[in-house]
Order: structure tokens, then sequence, then C-alpha cells
């Protein structure tokens, strides 16, 4: 028997509003999101009071594809017809930023009604990501002398809340008692180290050897240290020298020497007393290294976020250094090394009469930011003393730099014996408070920076003329005899963020809250006063935790005004400044270090380095139902609910949600959110870089979903839109279950979440046959395999073979002759129109 029968396609479910044309509107803010709030952790994903909007986002609209681009404070607002539903993208903001974690619905893809003024999307910076508000930071330390067999602590661990003076320190005598620091490293085992970095993914970081005169070095100029940070405070679990390696673009890395004894005191230029360059205790000339403080060696150092790269400056042949430390077997590093001869690039500021000096680095919104200064040691003054920030791109050095910021440095500090010189090692230019044995010669070094939550520029001075000189030291003369003491003389500015660069402090609108020194005699917008009442005595390194309003600093002195007598003198450690105001808001006094063989009020502190958390990920995030059977998520489309989904890696389910109500799940390895039906945390498998399944089980077949009976997945990869990923349906079907795989690609870095993965599902279509009724008709048939559900009135006896146009057949033996039966044709595909003959 052959029948031609009509198949009519079930009526899918649309919901059609009937409303007058009032006009409304969808606006809301696009924010960054930040860690903390103060002292109050903030939550990500939610705009929080101290979050500052991000423009040039754009958010488009659909229906209609109309678009608009977020203010400057973030804010965006599209015209609308109240009662209508929209669907709301997110999309081209900076690549530093990544969306936020999705919390009540808020990612970069939403759904709203109109009108509706709280359609906010959060973005962050994952570099800066926090889940506390008190983390841990390091920070160097270093004494005179010998480090051979030294127990004092070279590298010290402390929780950014510590506050007062070291109690565990036997120089301080405990008046105000504050938390006793954790010793990471010795001197014995590091020498002296200046720059800090943390890899958060492996939870290690790294300091690197720098040249202090009569401080030793405990292996070579090209030495960094690796410490393994998983065992708390961490140690040294590996180091390795740069000096003399091969990079990868052909050239040799040189960190420059230092004369200390061995017969090098006989070079030309040298003494011949081998007295003059040994570094047994404090009371040796050590010539050669006070010639050569800031100019071999190693700078600064920092990893560039999102990256396994660790930059550092090589102060002896002015480069920037970048290393492959992607291996997370300590021993096994470096890996490749390239470097970047600085001097050499396009777009180096000039310098009149002196040399340009490296030494700060910083990696902020996507950009290599270095601190460079005309030293002006070749014959120059006061007034070719220049100071400079500039940017480059870490993946295109070659590109060369970009001028952030200028200032001269022949600037008022307060006294003249506080203003800053051309660089000399000539005793004769170091400056004398008569009668006093106290000498200094200030030299600016731009050693560090830091951006506050609003952009702003906060630049550190190190001074280098106490790195030569500290409390008892010998005059830069060979064997004369004259023991001589300094203060630290550094400095902090503030640069703020305009619309088109940076300002410095008292420049434009600018301000200055302290003082009436500084740039253009009008003050200074820190009160980096120490607590002795020096006015100037920063020794070199900013930190900032983002959202905190605060900046910490390392200081000489670090303690209350006037508080400066035996329980705090020639004190090293940090004070926390407001990034507000410029006020002092706290301190806290690391160490003392008052007595000979020791460096007194001298530098005596390194680079600060917080040490936060790698961003957790996620993946998600709707299961929709495709009403119009498009393979778009429309606005009027409802998610979901009840359905299960697994998150699978290597083919082994790893996690299991259950979508909400909207037909969301989330999957992440945030270990501090709490797991919800939909939203899984924790999982500890799921890591940025690596392959994944997400799988919706039992789609068809015997055991299929309750949620999902009736339903089979829609058309895969056919959204709309400049950004279809974020509307379509990634999900197809393999066997009985539907899958979509997650690249590495996807989550590349630690702070990625990534909601584009959905997955929409349509009505299987419905065709009744009545074999009493013969009739001929066209059926619409989508483009992709899908079960077709036949139901057959007055069945005939025997099998009956369904043929369709596209040659598929298969056999169906009604089970009886009365009644209504149901049958899945499984193998129906067709490109557009079929006749099914039975």
């Amino acid at each position: 028997m052959n029948i031609t029968i009509c198949k009519q396609l079930l009526a899918q479910f649309l919901i059609l509003f009937s409303f007058s044309s009032l006009y409304g509107q969808v606006s809301g803010f696009v924010f960054q999101d930040l860690p903390v709030d103060g002292t109050s952790l903030n939550t990500y994903g939610v705009k929080d009071a101290n979050e500052n909007g991000v423009g040039g986002v754009i958010v488009t609209l659909f229906p209609g594809g109309v678009s608009t681009t977020t203010a400057n404070d973030g804010s965006w607002s599209i015209a609308a017809t109240t009662g209508t539903y929209y669907r709301i993208e997110f999309s081209g903001w900076p690549s530093y930023l990544k969306e936020s974690p999705d919390v009540g619905g808020y990612s970069s893809v939403q759904v709203v009604q109109a009108p509706n003024s709280a359609v906010n999307f959060g973005i962050f910076d994952p570099a800066s990501f926090s889940d506390t508000s008190n983390p841990s930071m390091i920070i160097p330390s270093w004494t005179t002398g010998s480090m051979s067999g030294s127990s004092r602590a070279g590298l010290y661990a402390f929780e950014y809340n510590n506050s007062q003076q070291n109690i565990g320190d036997p120089d301080f005598d405990g008046t105000y008692p504050g938390p006793t620091p954790d010793t990471c490293a010795t001197l014995d085992e590091v020498g002296g180290t200046w720059g800090l970095a943390y890899q958060n993914t492996d939870n290690r970081f790294f300091a690197s050897t720098f040249l202090r005169r009569n401080v030793e070095i405990a292996d070579g100029l090209g030495y960094i240290y690796v410490f393994d940070r998983s065992t708390l405070p961490g140690s040294v679990v590996h180091s390795f020298d740069l000096d003399g390696i091969v990079t990868a673009s052909g050239g040799t890395i040189d960190l420059g020497s230092v004369c200390r004894g061995g017969g090098c005191e006989n070079d030309p230029g040298n003494t011949g007393i081998e007295e003059d360059y040994l570094v047994p205790s404090y009371n040796t000339p050590d010539l050669d290294a006070a010639k050569k403080v800031a100019k071999v060696s190693f700078g600064d150092m920092d990893m560039r976020p999102g990256t396994d790269e660790l930059w550092v400056v090589n102060l002896n042949q002015k480069s920037l250094i970048k290393i492959d430390v992607s291996d997370p077997v300590a021993t096994n590093l470096p890996g490749p090394v390239d470097q970047y001869l600085i001097t050499s690039l396009p777009g180096i500021p000039s310098c009149t009469n002196g040399e340009i000096r490296p030494w700060g680095l910083r990696f902020e919104n996507g950009k290599g930011y270095l601190g460079l200064v005309c030293d002006a040691s070749a014959g120059g003054i006061a007034s070719d003393l220049e100071g400079f920030v500039v940017s480059f791109d870490p993946d295109n050095v070659a590109a060369g730099f970009t001028t952030e910021i200028s200032f001269p440095l022949n600037i008022d500090r307060g006294d003249a014996l506080y203003e800053f010189a051309p660089w000399s090692t000539t005793w004769s230019d170091f400056r004398e408070n008569v009668g006093t044995g106290w000498f200094a010669l200030p030299q600016a070094i731009v050693s560090d920076i830091a951006f506050d939550k609003d952009g702003n520029m906060n630049i550190a001075i190190l001074d280098r003329s106490a790195l030569i000189l500290f409390t008892d030291a010998l005059t830069i003369e060979s064997n004369s005899g004259t023991f001589v003491w300094t203060s630290v003389l550094g400095d902090i500015y503030h640069a703020c963020k305009t619309s088109s660069g940076y300002e410095m402090e008292s420049y434009g609108t600018c301000p200055v809250n302290f003082g009436n020194n500084g740039f253009q005699g009008t003050g200074e917008f820190y009160n980096d006063i120490a607590g002795d009442g020096s006015l100037e005595s920063a020794e070199g390194s900013v930190q900032i935790l983002k959202g905190s309003n605060e900046m910490a600093m390392t200081i000489l002195d670090p303690n209350p005004i006037g508080g400066w007598q035996s329980e705090y003198a020639s004190s090293h450690g940090v004070t926390f400044f407001s990034t507000t105001d410029g006020s002092i808001q706290d301190y806290y006094a690391i160490e003392k270090t008052t007595s000979s063989m020791e460096v007194g009020k001298g530098g005596g502190m390194g680079d600060i380095e917080l040490l936060l958390p790698p961003a957790p990920i996620e993946i998600g995030n709707t299961v929709w139902d495709d009403a119009d059977s498009d393979g778009i998520q429309d606005p009027s489309e409802n998610g979901i609910s009840g359905v299960i989904v697994e998150l699978l890696f290597s083919g082994v389910v790893i996690a299991t949600d259950t979508t909400d109500a909207n037909g969301h799940y989330i999957f992440s390895n945030d270990p501090n959110a709490t797991n919800t039906s939909s939203h899984k945390y924790n999982i500890s498998e799921l890591e940025n870089g690596i392959d994944y399944t997400v799988r919706i089980p039992n789609v068809v077949g015997g055991n299929v979903q309750t949620n999902l009976a009736s339903l089979t997945i829609s058309t895969a990869n056919s959204g709309e839109g400049a950004n279809a990923d974020l509307n379509d349906n990634d999900g197809v079907l393999v066997g009985d279950n539907v899958i979509l795989n997650v690249l590495s690609t996807d989550i590349p870095i630690p702070g990625v979440n990534n909601h584009s993965f959905d997955i929409g599902f349509v009505l299987l279509p419905s065709v009744t046959i009545d074999t009493a009724v013969p009739n001929t008709c066209d059926v619409a048939i989508n483009t992709y395999s899908l079960p077709v559900t036949l139901t057959f009135e007055n069945a005939p006896s025997g099998d009956i073979t369904i043929t369709t146009d596209n040659g598929a057949s298969q056999v169906f033996t009604p089970s009886s002759q009365t009644g209504t039966e149901t049958f899945t044709l499984t193998n129906l595909t067709s490109d557009g129109v079929a006749n099914i003959d039975v």
C-alpha cells in the first residue's frame, strides 16, 4: 500500500505581546570590578560603591541590532518599546579585562523587559584579583658585610594588615608590639636581592640579585632565585644564572662585573690594594661596587599577567630580559630567554649631558611600563636631571616606547642637602651637614611604578647614594679611615590620569596636599614624612591592592611622626598612604638596623610584592527553548529548567549541574563560592589552557531526560550579529547525548569567565498518518538530522516501510490495528522539503 500523507509541524510556542507604542529604554553601567572597598571584600559581578565605569564598551540590543558605546563613566542607554523583551549583548572591552563571574545572570548576554535601568555588566583585571582584603606580601632586606653563615632574613613575608613594629625583632623594645614577619630566605641563601615577582599559577616567586656597596652577593650578579610558596612562608628551591646566556635573538646577556678581591684590585684604574675591594665586613671601601651601584646586575622585575613570562631589567646592558618560566619543575628553569636593548629601540627619550638609566618595571592594562632617568653624569647639572615613565607593547617590543610622562628632578625638596644631583661617586661631590658626619648626594632612580583604581600613576624614586653609604660607612676613598653616616632620601610622586595622558602633582588639576616643597614649590600629594621627621625618606618601592584606597611604600623609620627615639630609630618597613588625599594611614616597621655591620639609615628594603591568587575561571551558561527553531537565542525564548548538564575531562565526568529556572548552569574552580544545584564551584580539575567537554546526557533514547522529552537539539552555530557565538547553539547530537567542546583557547588564562556555551532545543516535528485517508503533500523538514514522531491511526496489518525523498527508509510494525501509536523515525535527513510515501 502506498499512501501519500501530509505532515503538519507542531506549532512552536511563541508569546506575542500587544502593547501601545509607549517609549521606554534600557540602560545601565559597564563597570570594572575591584577586589576590595577599603578593608572589605567586594563581590565580583556586582557593582560596588567604589567601582568605576568603563568607557568604549559596545552594547547591542536585539531584536533590531541597534548598538551604542558606553560613555567614560560606563553608562549607556538605548531607546526601546515598553513591555518588549530584548536581548542585550556586551562586547569590545579592552583585552586585558575579562568578563566577571556570573552572579544572578549579569553576564555578557542578558534578557530584559523594557523599561529597565539596571542592566549592568562587570569586567575585571585578573592581575589585580584577590579573594582576601589581607593578602600576604614579601620584601627583601639586607645588611652589610659577609652573608656567609648569616641566619638574618634576606626576604620577609608578612600580612597586608600587619601594623606597628615587629615585636620579634630584638632591636625593638616592644612598646608598640606588632606581628612578627616570617623569613622566606636567609642572607646566607640569597645575599642582596631587590626585584621580586610572583607566579601565582605555580605558587612560586622570584627574587633577583642586585649590587649594593658592602652587601655581599650570594652567587653572582646574574642570579635569580626561585621560591616555592606552597609551604608557607616559602623556601628557596632553585636558582639560575642569566649571565652569559645566549638569547633567542642571538645576543649574549652580560650583567657586568664587580671587583671584590682575588686579583682584580690590580686591574687598570684600580688601587692595587686588595682591602679596597673586599666585603668581609662593613669597614672596607668596596670601591668598585660603589662606582657600579645601579649600573650592573638587575633592577626591577615583574611577571607579565596572563603569561608565563618573567621580565627583568638588565642594568649593565640597559635592556629588558624576557624569561620563559612555564615549566612547573623549578629545577628546569629558565626556559628560552630573550633580550631587548632599551637604548636601541625607537622612542627612547633623549638625555642631556648624561646617560639613560633604567630600573622600574610594571605591567598594567596590557602594557609594560619602564622607569628611566637621565642621570646628568657626563658633566651635567641639576637641570639636566629628568625622570620618565615609558610604555611598550610586550608582544612587539621592537616597536619601541611611548613616553607616558616626563618630569624634572631639579625640584624643591625642602632642604638644599636633599636636592637631587647628577650621578657621581666622586667623594668631593658629596654634601655634608657640617659638623655631624652626615653625608649624602641624593641621586634619583625611577625604581617602581604602581597604578591606583582610578588609573593614577604613583612613581617611586630610589636614592642611589643610600645604596652607596650607610651608618658607619667608609668614605669612597682608598684607606680613608673616615667613617660617615647617611639617610636614604628617595621620594614618591603622584601623576593624575587625564583624558589625554598623565599630569604630575601640582600641575593642572593634579592636587598637592602637604608641604611647600615639590614640583613648582607648591607641595606634594603624599605626606611622605618619616617618623623621625625627615621630609624625604622613601626607599623606592610601592604596591597597591586595588580598591583598598591605600598605597604601601617602603620607607625609613615607618612610625608615628615624632616617635623616633630608641624604640624606632633606624628602622625600615612600610608606610600605608591614602591614595585619595595622601595622608598616612598605617605603618609596619619590619626591622631595626642600628648597630655597626648594618645599614642603619641607608637603604635597607627592596621591592614589595603582593601575593595574589590566580583568578578563578568558569564556563556556562544557558540551556534554552529555541521556539522558532532558528538557532538564535531570541529574547522571547525561555530557558529550560531541570536539565542535567555534565562537565567532562578526558571522557570522565568531573562535575554535574541541573539548570535553574532560567536555564542557567555554571562550572567554576572558584574555591570560595557556594555550590547550588545549577552552579558548581571548587572544581579542582577545571584549569585554564585545557580542553573539556560539556555534555547533556540522554537527550533522546530510552532514558531521555524528562524535561527534554519531545525535544531535540537546535541548529548549531547559526547566531546573529557581530558576536554570533554569544547567542547561538553550540551543542550537537552525538548518539543519545548533546555535547559541545570547550577548547583550551576558550579559557586561555586564569580569570577567563566564558559564558558563551549555550545549548538550544526545539520540539520534535510530528506527523499524523491515517491509512484510511490517502493523500499526498510536501513536508518541511529541517536541514539537519532530526527524529520525527509519526502517529498512526487505523493502522494496517503487517509491516509498513516509510521512505523519504532522500532515500532514507525505515520499517515500522504497528503493535495494534486500532488506536493511536507513536513511532520515531531516527534517520530522516533532508535538505528542505520532503515527501513521505507510505
